[in-house]
Order: structure tokens, then sequence, then C-alpha cells
């Protein structure tokens, strides 16, 4: 099992972080003649950044893979999708450069185990070659 994307929860909770931390300090700027409104407003403001990460942490997966099978796994399960099930590899375009990585983000669309269409979105860093690897795995079975 070979790691394509490890790191989907920290990608994933970097911008609502910051938003969350700069949107309660501007509600504690713009609230500083009001103390008691001023507290509030940085407490609600950090609660819902607080349910909004508890929420996408639900749906987070990790994604892995070997010779035969896409592995979703999150904290929960852990899922295997055939490699014969994936309709769909696509570059999104959007990327990310933390600490001088770049990450880049992808979209995998295959047939669950119903046979409907499903998407996972995951970020994968172009510098440990894995993701020419999967293609590679992927070449071998034709596309749906």
């Amino acid at each position: 099992m070979k790691p394509l994307s490890q790191n989907t929860a920290q990608l994933s909770f970097l911008f609502p972080v910051l938003i969350g931390l700069f949107g309660s300090l501007a509600l504690y700027k713009l609230l500083e003649s009001i103390p008691v409104l001023n507290y509030l407003a940085v407490f609600i403001g950090l609660t819902l950044t607080g349910l909004y990460l508890f929420r996408q942490n639900q749906k987070r997966v990790d994604v892995y893979y070997d010779s035969e099978f896409l592995i979703l796994q999150n904290s929960k399960n852990q899922r295997k999708i055939s490699l014969t099930r994936i309709k769909n590899l696509e570059d999104t375009q959007n990327r990310l450069r933390i600490f001088g990585i770049p990450y880049s983000q992808y979209k995998i669309e295959f047939l669950n185990e119903v046979g409907n269409s499903e998407q996972v979105i995951f970020y994968v860093s172009d510098m440990y070659g894995t993701l020419d690897d999967f293609k590679t795995q992927l070449g071998k079975y034709p596309p749906l």
C-alpha cells in the first residue's frame, strides 16, 4: 500500500483555520468598545470555525493505492475501490505551496460498490513522484 495523499486533513484545515482566526480578530477589533458583545462575538466565531472543522474532518480521507485497489481511509473506516472502477483522474489546477513544498489538487471519479459515480478530492505533492506511479498503475486497466 503506497500513499498517494496522507495529509489531506492538514491541508484542508489550513484555510478555514486562518479565516476563523482572522475573522475572530477582526470582530474583536470592530467591537472593542462593547466588551461583552466583543467576547461573545469572538466566542461564536471560534465555535463556528470549530464546528466547521469537525464536520470537515468527518468527510476527509487519506488516499492510498496498490497494484489493484484505490484505498480511501479515514479515522473510522477503510474503503477499497478496484482500479478498474476508476473513471477519471483530473488535475483541478488548484495549487498550494506550504513551506516551499508544492501541492496540487486532484479529483478521482469512480464507480462505488452500487454503481453510482463518486469523487474524492485530495492534495498530492509533485516532489515524491507517487502520482506518476499511480498513473502507471491506472494505465494497466482500460478506462470506463
